[in-house]
């Protein structure tokens, strides 16, 4: 047995083999053995990492760009485009053709507006609850897209205190000879022209004056003994008629006037109410000045509002 190990080492050593080359080939053979060393694993995770970098980013460049611009650009424009051309155009050019003259058709119509005019003018006054009388005279000239509120008839807007805003109603052209014109709000004018008319023309009242456009700050708040608001006359909204027949009532605690409640009621501007003894020139329920103001111009009468007041001569929107 050793002789034959004798033997084999001495085939070894005259071959010429040596340790060298088997200890290189053993440490590759190692090498596959233990695998990839911990820098080499480092190395091929960083390298994964650039190369999932260069692969993610050309992913999420054009998924962004494409996505978002084309979809909010044309989501924006023809929405807007086509909203404002329709809604202007056939506002403005229908209402260019009263403006110019300023009258009311057949078909006028509440709501229904015209084009404004580009001043208002108007005359007031303040009414001195101490003095009883008319104060602050004043004359006003300013652009007409300057009227406040307080100018406005709050229960017609279309009618202001602006004289512009009103149109003259020839008395004597519908048959009240001697009568000066009067002017009423723009919105109202053939209304009133049209009643005023019947009633002339039927022969059953006699006028004997007639009180429209009067602007002045009757009503209201007081401020320093003077009211601030403005009364229906201002706005062109209301006619008096034959105030010497048909007064002014206050203190009137009754649910109806008649020729006896009346007594009890205190006269404080114009004439005695008194249909017995005036029947062709006192307004009463029965006449045909009450027909025409209620029934076809849509106006209540002063001496059936609510309160203690009773407006004898009276016809507006609210009655006050």
């Amino acid at each position: 047995m050793i002789q034959h190990l004798i033997a084999l080492l001495a085939a070894f050593s005259i071959c010429g083999f040596d340790s060298a080359p088997s200890a290189a080939a053993d440490d590759g053979v190692l090498a596959q053995a233990l695998g990839p060393t911990a820098e080499e694993i480092e190395d091929e995770a960083f390298g994964a990492g650039q190369a999932g970098e260069s692969e993610e980013e050309p992913a999420e460049e054009p998924a962004q760009e494409p996505a978002e611009e084309p979809a909010q650009e044309p989501a924006e424009e023809p929405a807007e485009e086509p909203v404002d051309e329709p809604v202007d155009e056939p506002v403005d050019e229908p209402v260019d053709e009263p403006a110019v003259h300023y009258d009311i058709g057949a078909d006028q119509v509440v709501g229904e507006l015209r084009q404004p005019p580009e001043t208002c003018t108007y005359s007031s006054y303040n009414w001195s609850v101490d003095e009883r009388r008319a104060v602050n005279r004043r004359t006003y000239d300013k652009a007409y897209d300057e009227v406040d509120d307080g100018e406005r008839d709050p229960e017609d807007p279309r009618c202001t205190v602006c004289s512009e805003d009103q149109v003259e109603i020839d008395l004597e052209a519908i048959g009240l000879e001697g009568f000066e014109s009067i002017r009423v709000c723009w919105a109202h004018a053939e209304a009133v022209e049209a009643a005023l008319t019947v009633i002339a023309a039927s022969g059953e009242f006699d006028f004997t004056e007639i009180t429209g456009y009067r602007p002045g700050r009757t009503r209201g708040r007081v401020v320093d003994g003077l009211r601030q608001e403005f009364s229906n006359h201002s706005f062109g909204a209301a006619i008096d008629i034959n105030a010497d027949r048909n007064g002014l009532y206050g203190s009137c605690n009754v649910a109806v006037v008649t020729p006896e409640t009346i007594e009890d009621c205190d006269r404080r501007m114009g004439g005695d109410w008194d249909p017995e003894r005036n029947p062709r020139e006192t307004v009463t329920t029965e006449s045909v000045v009450y027909r025409e103001f209620i029934d076809n111009v849509g106006w209540r009468w002063g001496g059936e509002i609510e309160g203690r007041t009773r407006d004898m001569m009276h016809f507006s929107l609210t009655g006050y």
